[in-house]
């Protein structure tokens, strides 16, 4: 046998005595955590575990065994990871109640050791927790040095740490060392780099829900984007090896190969490493009257910072941070969800009002004179209709504003591109799901409302509205209105999808995975019927699937709604929308439509749910 029963026993005692350490630590009495776990070192070692477990694992059982039964070096990582675990728990508990110098020293031993390099994992939540302790003896310069080293680490791979990874108790949450340095930098008043942080957090996120994608294939280029994602793939694995990366090989063919995917199918590369643009290059993209409203937020907890909110203002000249206060954020964000979809009622204008006070007032210098927002949202904030704020006696924020949404700031530069070749519109209306129930007449009249409006339109409906014909045809036509149910997973972004009829080629449900497969030419997509319902809210941008796709698949704006909205305000605003879209652009287009619906439908229920995202 590869372990004795007295090592197993060991082993169990160990992982007892630490579930016993981290409940004290669930239930903040860290003392005794603290003491739990000190008692426990000087009987067993730190948790039954050894007190170098580098050298242990080089030359010892654990790598024997690995390697006789030809296990992945990804799985030797792991288990190294897991014999340091009990090491960072202590200085975790030492930072807690702090015990700075213990901390410090604990941190500094881990990232002394040679083989650190070759563990991304280890490597990591030292760097992190050396930051922290930095933070905690208000060393902010040093603070930030050890948080962007962190950082780097992580945006080594496209899942540098996988899912098998967070099971580590010191990793936790990759999101959380992009908020603790963009905290730090905003303390040090350097707002362009904590702008710049903020994105590449956004780009992490992105990175870490599509990592396992391996297609996003887009016309000609498909093979060539497979093959180049493939030797990504390869080296990514190598680089995993401890020698690997010791020899700095690996690396530095990584970088190449990422080097190479970033300046020949750049929109390829942003989906699948981290690489945002310099916040100089954003703001170039900006209309002297427009300004970016960019909010970034770890979300709720107990620990130092969890309700921080930061929200940032770029305009073309000037980049300015501004602390927010995020406490109960998520709960008012779905309390306002709830009572703006009661369309008999007024509740929704508390919510209106605080929502306003505490997202926009605090900025209303910054966009002073700013005729275009766009609005770049972060976890709950995905799910806020901004166009319904409003000041306590003031107007409507689409009554000051036009408004768009955008996943990042970084993919504006992937807008705009290219054209179709007709001014044709595409018309989806009703499909047949095999499912009454499911039936949308109000949409098969929206349709053939909104195609009497273009000259140059093809209308489908029931049967004829398949998941089939979208791909073969969509690249053809300027505008796409697909008005049927949209589904929104939070959980599981990735499987979010349209509903559209099935045949014997396609199922019917065309996936976000699908999405950043279709190769499309389109000014606009509507999303007519499909809604982000209100789920968990979740760190990162990881909401944001339906859209995103539909922007890398080539469309430069969506229309997409938060709610459902009854038929008839549905298809009178729709109506409004593409008259005025004869006349001028999107996003005015979408503020005078909505400025319509206000006329006529007092409560925003009725027209609030519509969101533009991206456009010119």
């Amino acid at each position: 046998a590869l372990m004795t029963d007295s090592m197993f026993t060991s082993y169990l005692d160990g992982e007892r005595r630490g579930w016993r350490t981290r409940s004290y630590m669930a239930i903040g009495d860290y003392e005794s955590a603290y003491r739990d776990l000190m008692i426990d070192k000087h009987k067993h070692g730190v948790l039954g575990r050894e007190e170098n477990p580098l050298e242990k694992l080089v030359g010892g059982i654990v790598e024997s065994a690995f390697y006789a039964l030809g296990v992945e070096y990804l799985e030797k990582e792991l288990a190294l990871a897991r014999n340091f675990e009990a090491r960072f728990l202590s200085h975790q508990l030492e930072l807690k109640l702090g015990k700075l110098a213990l901390a410090r020293k604990g941190y500094d031993e881990i990232l002394a050791y040679p083989q650190i390099d070759g563990n991304i994992i280890v490597q990591y939540g030292a760097l992190h927790g050396r930051g922290l302790v930095a933070l905690a003896e208000k060393n902010l310069d040093e603070a930030i040095i050890f948080f962007k080293r962190a950082i780097d680490v992580i945006e080594r791979q496209r899942a540098s740490i996988t899912t098998e990874m967070n099971k580590i108790g010191f990793i936790g949450d990759k999101q959380t060392i992009y908020h603790d340095l963009v905290a730090a930098l905003i303390e040090m008043g350097r707002a362009d780099e904590a702008f710049e942080y903020a994105e590449r957090g956004k780009a992490r996120a992105l990175v870490d829900l599509l990592a396992s994608k391996s297609s996003f294939g887009k016309g000609q280029n498909t093979g060539k984007i497979k093959a180049k994602l493939a030797e990504l793939d390869r080296l990514e694995r190598e680089s995993l090896k401890l020698a690997a990366v010791k020899n700095g090989s690996t690396s530095r063919s990584i970088k190449v190969a990422k080097l190479t995917l970033k300046q020949e199918m750049p929109e390829v590369a942003s989906l699948v490493s981290v690489t945002t643009d310099k916040p100089s290059d954003i703001q170039v993209l900006l209309r002297p009257d427009e300004a970016i409203v960019e909010y970034f937020y770890q979300g709720e907890g107990n620990d130092k910072g969890a309700d921080d909110l930061f929200a940032f203002v770029v305009t073309r000249d000037a980049i300015k941070a501004v602390t927010l206060d995020g406490k109960g954020l998520n709960d008012e964000v779905k309390d306002f969800r709830t009572a703006i979809n009661k369309p008999n009622s007024n509740d929704w204008t508390q919510g209106a009002s605080s929502l306003h006070r505490r997202l926009i007032s605090p900025l209303v210098s910054a966009i002073k004179g700013k005729k275009h927002l766009t609005i770049v949202p972060h976890g709950a904030l995905h799910y806020l209709p901004f166009n319904a704020l409003k000041a306590n006696g003031g107007e409507f924020l689409i009554q000051d504003h036009t408004i768009r949404l955008l996943p990042s700031a970084s993919v504006m530069k992937f807008l705009n591109k290219g054209s179709a070749p007709t001014q044709s519109l595409l018309v989806f209306g009703n499909p047949d799901l095999n499912d009454p129930k499911m039936d949308l007449p109000g949409a098969e009249t929206e349709a053939k409302a909104i195609a009497k409006l273009w000259p140059d339109s093809k209308v489908v409906l029931r049967k004829h509205a398949s998941e089939s014909l979208i791909k073969k045809t969509a690249n053809f036509f300027r505008y796409i209105h697909l008005a049927s149910h949209g589904q929104f997973k939070p959980d599981a972004p990735m499987q979010s999808r349209m509903l559209l009829a099935a045949d014997n080629d396609n199922d019917g449900s065309l996936t976000v995975s699908e999405i950043y497969d279709l190769k499309l030419n389109a000014d606009m997509v509507v999303l007519s019927a499909c809604q982000t319902a209100l789920g968990d809210v979740k760190n990162g941008d990881d909401v944001v699937g339906l859209n995103r796709g539909f922007l890398y698949a080539g469309a430069k704006s969506i229309v997409g709604s938060l709610w459902e909205v009854p038929d008839n305000p549905t298809k009178n605003l729709m109506v409004e929308l593409y008259t005025n879209l004869k006349s001028m652009g999107l996003r005015e287009a979408m503020r005078k439509a909505q400025l319509s619906a206000l006329k006529k439908y007092k409560h925003p229920f009725n027209w609030a749910a519509f969101q533009v995202t991206g456009g010119t």
